[in-house]
């Protein structure tokens, strides 16, 4: 297997910059990640997590993980969608398609 590319600073800004762009329903409100640091830092201590292979042995188990821990509410608005498109991030990056 080729080497594995893990969710990166840069790439998380790229996927907020998404998240953050959507146009919402006046309503709703608009996910403000960068007001948690500690919920980054959290964030990047589950990516930090997904790199072990004992736990996590193939591509799906770190996705899945990815997934399942980022709906636990890490931040105050915005899991799902974060948690969402983390994972496809994840999986796109690795030569995987949701799609597929």
């Amino acid at each position: 297997m080729d080497e594995i590319h893990y969710i990166t600073p840069e790439d998380l800004i790229e996927i907020i910059d998404v998240i953050q762009g959507f146009d919402y329903v006046s309503d709703e409100e608009i996910p403000k990640y960068d007001d948690q640091p500690d919920k980054i830092d959290d964030y990047f201590a589950l990516v930090e997590r997904l790199q072990s292979d004992v736990y996590y042995p193939d591509i799906f188990s770190k996705a899945t993980t990815l997934f399942l821990n980022l709906n636990s509410h890490y931040f105050a608005n915005g899991n799902k969608r974060l948690a969402v498109f983390s994972m496809t991030f994840f999986l796109e990056s690795n030569g995987w398609s949701p799609l597929m």
